[in-house]
């Protein structure tokens, strides 16, 4: 809803980076938005957050930890963007 009253939002990287794919955009955006994509699928999603967990319990490295949690992070905040998303443009159709 911010990104309708002010325009301008709608050139912040969270905006660009969290749209759907676009022709216009770089590689880097393009591979950036599929790997958010492909982390947002709800069986994906479900195996990274039991992944993260498990990897808990048995004290994995933190390295691994932080990818599994950002892999987490991606697919979330992809998904409830898109449900923003969808629910702007439904509104601006009708």
């Amino acid at each position: 809803m911010m990104c309708q009253k002010y325009p301008i939002f709608q050139t912040y990287s969270s905006w660009i980076t969290n749209t759907p794919i676009q022709r216009s955009d770089s590689k880097d955006v393009k591979l950036l938005k599929l790997k958010k994509i492909f982390c947002s699928f709800p069986p994906v999603y479900n195996l990274l957050h039991f992944l993260a967990i498990e990897g808990e319990k048995i004290k994995l490295p933190n390295s691994i930890l932080f990818k599994l949690y950002n892999a987490l992070w991606l697919g979330a905040t992809y998904r409830g963007f898109r449900k923003a998303y969808k629910e702007i443009f439904k509104q601006i159709e009708a």
